[in-house]
């Protein structure tokens, strides 16, 4: 699990829900997340650095793994819904939740997967939770052997781009609908 982050040394709320995970920062800035998170920091040439897009790509590019879950640094929590009431996941359930969506995406022949954005219960609809061609948005995404890259002359909306550009190779990627993340994007 690779967290972006850049300027946030100290405040990276997602290590809470995803304490295995490493964050991805520029060389400029390894110093004082090391201070904070010790050997969890990977650090990135600063060129490599700059955008969402180019710092995605960078990950990608990099990550020793053939299955790379990209996260923002503020999610809070991830949670489910079941029976009609919302459950907050610990991270062991998370690490199982993770592990089999891309086992389940590599037997779908899906390269791009993730979960909703949307916590809200009524937006949840019990007879669908997956999806083959729901977005699948920035601060959670999962990607397995990717080709594919960020575009890095978008300066918005570039997760959209990358999630058309995995429907047009692809024909599909995978929303888990039943699973939501909770982020601090308003900070």
């Amino acid at each position: 699990v690779a967290i972006r982050s850049y300027g946030r040394a100290g405040r990276v709320t997602s290590f809470g829900p995803f304490p295995f995970a490493r964050v991805w920062v520029p060389e400029s800035q390894g110093e004082a997340y090391r201070r904070h998170y010790g050997d969890r920091v990977v650090t990135i040439p600063d060129a490599c650095d700059g955008n969402l897009c180019r710092k995605s790509n960078a990950i990608l590019d990099r990550s020793p793994r053939a299955w790379t879950l990209i996260i923002d640094d503020d999610i809070t929590r991830v949670g489910m819904w079941e029976g009609g009431r919302r459950h907050w996941l610990g991270p062991a359930q998370i690490a199982a939740v993770v592990e089999h969506h891309f086992d389940l995406a590599e037997q779908l022949g899906v390269r791009l997967w993730g979960i909703s954005q949307n916590f809200d219960p009524t937006s949840y609809r019990t007879f669908c939770p997956l999806n083959l061609l729901a977005p699948i948005l920035g601060p959670f995404n999962g990607h397995l052997a990717p080709e594919l890259r960020y575009d890095e002359t978008m300066r918005g909306k570039d997760d959209y781009d990358f999630w058309l550009q995995n429907i047009q190779r692809y024909h599909r990627t995978l929303r888990a609908n039943k699973y939501h993340y909770v982020h601090d994007h308003g900070k």
